[in-house]
């Protein structure tokens, strides 16, 4: 059997009387009221909670700490970013830093030397 929903806000009055419509105990009535909060294991636990509950009632309501928290945020934010590619950077252009320059220099100086002893002895 088809039936249709109840026209004009729910208000049986304003409903045709063609209309079949739903039973009043079929209708599914919904319960008003705070329903349970769905959380994961991780902050189930009664630790993370409290740490939660420090962290609104300490940081966030305290506009100065919670600037600080929002500056220490960004600062490790950018240096997981900055200091991950700098790294990369380094360790892909080692061949140009100041040390290898020195080795190089020290190496051909080596054998300049190896050279003019070899030449001065001939």
């Amino acid at each position: 059997m088809v039936y249709t929903k109840i026209l004009f806000n729910n208000i049986k009055e304003y409903t045709p009387s063609f209309i079949r419509t739903i039973p009043y105990s079929q209708i599914t009535k919904t319960t008003l009221g705070r329903k349970p909060q769905i959380v994961s294991k991780f902050n189930a636990d009664p630790k993370v909670k409290r740490f939660w509950r420090f962290f609104q009632r300490h940081i966030q309501k305290n506009p100065t700490l919670f600037q600080v928290y929002i500056f220490l945020n960004s600062f490790v934010i950018f240096h997981l970013c900055y200091d991950s590619w700098l790294f990369l950077y380094r360790l892909n252009n080692q061949h140009r830093s100041l040390d290898a320059a020195i080795a190089t220099e020290k190496e051909f100086k080596r054998k300049q030397r190896e050279q003019e002893e070899a030449a001065g002895s001939a």
